[in-house]
């Protein structure tokens, strides 16, 4: 039995995964784009870690970052260089729009 703190993955059932469509799902009704079990992980580290934020490079459809800043209890910046109006609002949630590459930013 793998260990609980075990972030191995399987690359090529991930690429499968990804083929498939399945690693899109919702989070409060907001698009994420990104596996369960990539999230899990991030829960664990997150709880670990205690950051007093994160900075999320590419926002997309918001979904990550709510999840983030929802499920986790945590402040977000996230950086996307597509403006969108559709990302949801949320108090622990800064939307900046910019190419994360830039130096400046």
């Amino acid at each position: 039995m793998p260990d609980a703190t075990d972030t191995s993955i399987d690359i090529d059932e991930s690429l499968a995964t990804f083929a498939r469509g399945e690693h899109i799902q919702r989070y409060l009704g907001v698009k994420v784009l990104k596996l369960q079990a990539d999230l899990d992980r991030y829960e664990k580290i997150i709880k670990a870690a205690k950051p007093d934020v994160i900075i999320e490079t590419g926002s997309r459809h918001g979904g990550s970052a709510l999840w983030f800043a929802e499920h986790c209890g945590v402040r977000v910046i996230s950086i996307d260089i597509e403006p969108s109006f559709r990302r949801p609002a949320h108090d622990r949630i800064t939307w900046i729009t910019a190419n994360a590459a830039d130096p400046v930013i």
